[in-house]
């Protein structure tokens, strides 16, 4: 099953447009959806695991495994949906920061 991915009401012009030509997979737009509700605007992946993984089976939110949720996400940063916008250390290893883009 495949959908178009969606843009916030307050976001720019240019979310809409980018939203309107990318098609996603059911898991991926879950994936999105949940980012941009339930996130903070900076994030990890084991901060999106953990919360993503804690919220599953609540209405628009299906059960993915942890890797499934890295691998979603990795695409979505591939669609230029997230950025990577640099790294911070959590304990002994650094770990890639992401936000929505803009």
């Amino acid at each position: 099953m495949t959908a178009t991915a969606h843009a916030r009401n307050t976001d720019p012009h240019t979310s809409h447009e980018a939203a309107a030509t990318v098609k996603v997979t059911r898991n991926r737009l879950a994936l999105l959806t949940f980012i941009k509700t339930s996130m903070p605007r900076q994030f990890t992946d084991k901060q999106l695991v953990a919360a993503y993984t804690k919220a599953q089976g609540r209405p628009g939110v299906p059960e993915q495994a942890e890797s499934g949720i890295r691998t979603r996400r990795k695409e979505l940063a591939d669609a230029n949906l997230l950025h990577n916008i640099g790294t911070v250390r959590n304990g002994r290893r650094p770990e890639q920061l992401w936000e929505v883009a803009a």
